[in-house]
């Protein structure tokens, strides 16, 4: 690589960079922003119930989200390469029935 490459990698990974914490800032204002009104709401029991239940979603919106589409695919790419076509249209079936649900 070239000095201008790697400027222009660099620039491209700020920007990037700079991007998903302007996004995050926002994300965060707006959920602080419908969390005020509903704590009015709701009032403090109502309150614990939403974070109770808060936290089980986040824990399975996580797991939905970042590990179970990476492991799916690590998997199928890895059938893939090996030839084995079968063990692919199953994984296939697998993550039709995961979209649906």
């Amino acid at each position: 690589m070239n000095r201008y490459q790697n400027e222009n990698s660099a620039k491209k990974l700020l920007n990037g960079a700079l991007s998903l914490t302007l996004s995050a800032l926002i994300v965060k204002f707006l959920g602080l922003i419908y969390k005020i009104p509903l704590s009015y709401i709701l009032s403090d029991e109502g309150m614990s119930y939403f974070n109770s239940a808060y936290t089980v979603y986040t824990f399975f919106y996580i797991i939905c989200t970042a590990g179970v589409p990476k492991a799916i695919s690590i998997l199928t790419s890895s059938a893939e390469g090996e030839g084995d076509f079968e063990k692919v249209n199953i994984m296939d079936g697998v993550t039709s029935l995961r979209s649906e649900t």
